[in-house]
């Protein structure tokens, strides 16, 4: 179902019978007045893994795992990316590899060569009729 056109596409809520999920099959730059970087929110769930070069460049975290360390992108207190300021990025045009190569939706930025992952979007929780009058939807209906 789509709950608004933006210029590059539509915002939905898509159902398997099982999970509502809400999409944002646009690109990123239309939809910010709506998602409002969720995907640079939630960074518990979702983190850049860095090159070598990016956690020089951006600053960076190690995690250890199995006597590797990997570099990741620092997050604040609230979970946020350290580079996220009023809902923009502040190196957008320098951003890490992996933030240039995936989007939170099946059919986002479809005409950017530089995505190579999509995801399914925003789990919405509980799957039943009352999940449309949450906020996050309401905003858009």
């Amino acid at each position: 179902m789509i709950l608004k056109e933006v210029k590059s596409g539509t915002i939905d809520i898509e159902s398997n019978g099982f999970m509502l999920m809400l999409q944002f099959n646009c690109n990123c730059d239309d939809v910010l007045p709506y998602c409002q970087a969720m995907c640079c929110k939630m960074r518990m769930g979702y983190n850049a893994m860095l090159t070598d070069e990016e956690a020089e460049r951006l600053g960076h975290v190690d995690v250890v795992k199995d006597n590797s360390v990997f570099k990741f992108l620092p997050h604040k207190a609230d979970y946020s990316c350290i580079h996220l300021e009023n809902d923009r990025c502040k190196v957008h045009d320098q951003k890490p590899r992996m933030c240039m190569e995936e989007h939170c939706s099946p059919r986002g930025n479809m005409g950017d060569p530089t995505i190579k992952r999509r995801f399914g979007g925003w789990l919405l929780l509980p799957n039943n009729p009352a999940s449309f009058e949450r906020p996050v939807v309401q905003k858009f209906i």
